[in-house]
């Protein structure tokens, strides 16, 4: 359907307009045009996004993004509790080998809803983006031992620096063999081959549409909570995760509340903040590590949440929600110390479904500082559960267009690498 309007519109502009230069232009522009598909699960695996995007590239340069649809899928009961097994290692390698496949077929339905949904044929489409559901994400970080005395993470003289390390599930095959659209997927092990975190990874997408106002910071808050430095330099272009976004909210919530999130950050607003609980989260060893950097799952995982709760057993826990909540803000102000030009920054742009929590918010808010304003993504056309589905497919159509998508000044890599992996649809 996209293709017939195309051809209508390029039809009008020749009939209509009469200046060749402003008609070429035009035609130039409908020619360029791109619509991309990005589909996120984050490590809260709380709901699978699904973000229709649209934009303009040129000579490998591509213009802002406009998300025409966005669309939030539950994840079936049964495939979630393999996935919460898989992040946790509760599960056989042939339970996970079928669950890949299972993940890839659930994403590529989704897919299919949302086309029928928007009115839109596999043949609108240009490309698929998605990163899979992460299970494990290992930062190059030097010193780290296993339960056996391994040294972490891998080295590989290539590039003379230690490796972190990643896995994803959802077969993108899969996701091709259904829609019928290529599909690109893993974006990550490039970056991290030449020795980058890896993570966060939304830095391509924030320098494509905030440049114009740099300076300016985007933080998004998912499972992990990053911020994103976006300078009109690009070698001064940071990156990095900050600490937990609602990944232990969520826990918290499943484990002793009942619900899957603390809807509105409702329970957090009507608990107290435990000080002394609160300066020994602040005390966790991540916050002190210098950028890049990306939170791995040894920092904020079940074993960590659950001796919290063996210490603080005597503190109400609705205060230990609103603690830990505390925690996600403290350190994300934490985090605002290592960008070098903060003082020029008067804006931060958030996204993601943390920002949803009202405690979160408001919380932020009144700790940042005055010249500071914290904006939403909606403001600037991107929804903020949007946000994370249409980088991955902004990065879906740099791999397919041959653009360099990492960063290495914000993730250490050594060098700039065309990113992802791809799956093409059955003839």
């Amino acid at each position: 359907m996209y293709n017939t309007y195309l051809y209508y519109y390029i039809e009008i502009v020749f009939i209509n307009i009469h200046n060749r230069s402003q008609k070429l232009n035009i035609v130039i522009y409908l020619l360029n045009m791109s619509i991309a598909i990005g589909l996120n699960s984050g490590s809260s695996v709380d709901s699978v996004d699904v973000a229709i995007i649209e934009t303009e590239i040129y000579k490998k340069l591509m213009k802002p993004i406009k998300v025409l649809k966005h669309f939030e899928f539950q994840w079936p009961d049964n495939i979630k509790k393999l996935v919460l097994n898989a992040i946790e290692f509760n599960i056989k390698i042939p339970e996970f080998s079928r669950l890949n496949t299972m993940v890839g077929s659930f994403f590529g339905e989704t897919i299919n809803m949302a086309l029928k949904e928007s009115g839109l044929n596999s043949t609108d489409i240009d490309v698929i983006g998605y990163d899979g559901q992460t299970i494990y994400q290992e930062p190059p970080l030097i010193g780290k031992t296993d339960k056996n005395g391994c040294k972490l993470p891998v080295t590989y003289n290539v590039v003379n620096k230690t490796l972190g390390t990643t896995l994803q599930i959802g077969e993108s095959a899969m996701v091709a063999a259904i829609t019928g659209i290529k599909t690109v997927t893993k974006f990550r092990p490039a970056d991290m081959a030449v020795g980058g975190t890896g993570a966060p990874i939304e830095e391509f997408l924030d320098y494509i549409q905030y440049k114009n106002i740099a300076p300016v910071l985007t933080l998004n808050i998912g499972g992990i909570a990053n911020i994103h430095a976006i300078h009109k330099d690009i070698n001064k272009v940071m990156a990095f995760d900050v600490g937990p976004g609602n990944i232990l909210i969520d826990r918290l919530s499943r484990d002793k509340f009942g619900k899957e999130y603390d809807k509105d950050g409702n329970i957090a607003l009507y608990g107290k903040i435990n000080n002394r609980l609160l300066d020994e989260l602040m005390a966790h060893p991540f916050l002190s590590i210098k950028p890049p950097k990306c939170a791995w799952r040894e920092d904020f995982n079940d074993a960590f949440l659950r001796k919290i709760l063996r210490k603080y057993s005597h503190v109400n826990i609705n205060d230990i929600m609103t603690t830990i909540t505390e925690f996600t803000v403290k350190a994300i102000l934490g985090g605002l110390k290592w960008v070098p030009y903060m003082d020029n920054i008067n804006t931060i742009i958030g996204n993601g479904g943390g920002l949803l929590n009202k405690y979160i918010v408001n919380s932020l808010r009144s700790q940042l500082p005055e010249h500071i304003k914290l904006i939403m993504s909606d403001y600037f056309g991107i929804p903020i559960k949007a946000n994370e589905a249409a980088k991955f497919g902004a990065l879906a159509l740099a791999t397919i267009n041959n653009i360099p998508a990492n960063f290495p000044n914000a993730s250490g890599a050594t060098k700039m690498s065309i990113l992802g992996k791809v799956s093409y649809p059955p003839l």
